[in-house]
């Protein structure tokens, strides 16, 4: 006979343990959505949201949403559309960029800073390592004196995939954990066009026809 369980003040439990802890979420933003989750006592995943909670625009496996910060500046008004390393827009900037005070890691530890730069003629990869980071810290790039894009800070463990979209169309790019992106093209009517690779070769292309009306005769 199977057996029914017995409630208790917690609702996650009952008298007899007939439920097991699976998932746990361990935080939310500001919009509700899950921040980072993970099986119990094992891997935990973050994400970062953007478009006012819409979108995933950065993933990261073994980091709490606490300890990454991503931009590849889509939603900063002042940010540039005549270059982009992903996306539509990149940063111009005379100095060092420093990461915003509010998105700093809450967590002390070792983390990686990285960043994509371009001098005039091509992007270039940059990478920082920010050892024995204290939560509370500044944090910044080397010094750009350029255009900057697709900035990620994570801990030095962790596995970051960040992504691009163009508004009610789709998604532009995938970024993924060796920083190396895949570009996605779209037509006039928001279709899939073709896919791109880190160096904007085609690796795919579709062509949309549509079969035109067969007459047919009606028999008495």
């Amino acid at each position: 006979m199977q057996q029914e369980p017995v409630p208790t003040t917690d609702p996650l439990t009952t008298a007899q343990s007939l439920y097991e802890e699976k998932l746990v979420y361990h935080q939310h933003d500001a919009f509700g959505n899950p921040a980072s989750f993970g099986q119990k006592d094992g891997m935990i995943t973050a994400y970062l949201w953007g478009e006012n909670g819409t979108v995933i625009i950065a993933k990261a496996d073994q980091a709490k949403a606490t300890q990454i910060f991503h931009t590849s500046f889509e939603e900063d008004a002042s940010a540039s559309l005549v270059y982009q390393k992903t996306g539509r827009k990149s940063k111009s900037v005379t100095g060092s960029y420093s990461l915003p005070a509010a998105n700093l890691p809450t967590l002390s530890g070792d983390y990686i800073l990285s960043w994509w730069v371009f001098d005039g003629t091509a992007w270039t990869y940059r990478e920082k390592p920010i050892s024995g980071y204290q939560a509370g810290g500044s944090i910044a790039t080397d010094p750009i004196n350029g255009y900057v894009d697709e900035i990620r800070l994570y801990p030095r463990n962790a596995k970051m995939t960040t992504y691009t979209y163009e508004p009610l169309v789709g998604i532009t790019s995938i970024t993924d954990v060796n920083n190396t992106s895949l570009y996605f093209e779209y037509d006039s009517f928001n279709r899939l066009k073709c896919k791109r690779d880190q160096d904007k070769n085609i690796l795919e292309c579709y062509d949309y026809q549509y079969q035109e009306e067969v007459p047919f005769a009606i028999q008495n």
